[in-house]
């Protein structure tokens, strides 16, 4: 074999292992998706905010019992992190209060960029970390 075919041969080979691998790599990365069952996507996160915001509304917000959360939702599907519904009140309680969506466990910046989530900022400094960017109260 010459030179030239074998060299020919040889980039064949790494170009067809690269697509190899990138399709291996995209597989498992759709298998892994599909292994949390039952989890939350962008879609349903959008209706559950659309919901809080209008249960955050005064004067409804008054009537919001602290005692129930927080409450467990579900899965979310990008990164398999529990989502949960917590209470949060500003500092004229019960006048400034609402209902967030938030990871569990996520108290600050650090822990939105882990999860890769957005900031959710109340009065008094930051609630939490959310899926999506939500409103603050």
């Amino acid at each position: 074999m010459t030179t030239n075919k074998k060299n020919w041969l040889l980039i064949s080979m790494f170009v067809f292992l690269v697509i190899l691998i990138f399709v291996f790599v995209s597989y498992i990365y759709q298998y892994k998706k599909k292994q949390i069952s039952g989890c939350i996507d962008d879609a349903a996160i959008e209706k559950i905010n659309k919901e809080l915001a209008i249960i955050n509304k005064s004067p409804d917000n008054e009537k919001l019992n602290k005692s129930n959360y927080p409450q467990a939702v579900g899965i979310y599907c990008e990164n398999g992190k529990k989502l949960i519904k917590d209470f949060y009140c500003d500092d004229l309680c019960p006048d400034y209060n609402a209902i967030y969506l938030l990871f569990e466990g996520s108290a600050g910046v650090d822990d939105c960029k882990k999860f890769d989530g957005h900031v959710v900022r109340g009065g008094w400094g930051i609630i939490g970390c959310s899926p999506l960017a939500q409103d603050s109260n």
